[in-house]
């Protein structure tokens, strides 16, 4: 029983690399870990502006998924409610990566990981060809943080 508990403890809190991952489960109380390819993710507190106990912890596949390797520095944009979003360009490698995933789980979710928490959930309508990665920030202070962050993931 310990063991099972000890392993469930260090299957939901391993470190998963930042990127793109397909959901397996959105809302997740409890979670028994059968397969070493899941890990369990919570959503980062600065991306939630609403009910925050509303956001349970997301089941995420690990074996299949897109980091985030960017061929250049993230780009800034002006969103239509006045926040910034951040465009980031995902090297061709990636880019490949992303157009093959997103084309065979079209209208399943994904999540979007940094720091092993989520940002922000999406369901895919198609593939996205074009290896640009869009995440909307609601505040500079989280714009900020992320645009650092994202600078690191810059191939050089």
């Amino acid at each position: 029983m310990l063991f099972i508990m000890t392993f469930n403890t260090a299957v939901s809190q391993k470190k998963i690399t930042d990127g793109i991952y397909l959901v397996d489960k959105l809302s997740v109380d409890s979670y028994r870990a059968k397969h070493e390819n899941k890990a369990l993710i919570s959503h980062n507190a600065y991306f939630i502006e609403e009910a925050p106990d509303e956001y349970n912890l997301i089941l995420v596949n690990t074996d299949d998924f897109v980091p985030f390797k960017l061929s250049r520095l993230p780009i800034t944009e002006c969103g239509r409610q006045h926040n910034k979003i951040l465009l980031l360009k995902l090297t061709e490698n990636e880019s490949v990566k992303l157009k093959a995933f997103t084309k065979k789980n079209v209208k399943r979710y994904v999540v979007l990981v940094v720091d092993g928490q989520a940002l922000t959930v999406h369901k895919i309508k198609q593939p996205i060809e074009t290896g640009l990665v869009e995440i909307a920030c609601s505040t500079d202070t989280i714009y900020e943080q992320l645009y650092h962050k994202m600078e690191s993931k810059v191939e050089k």
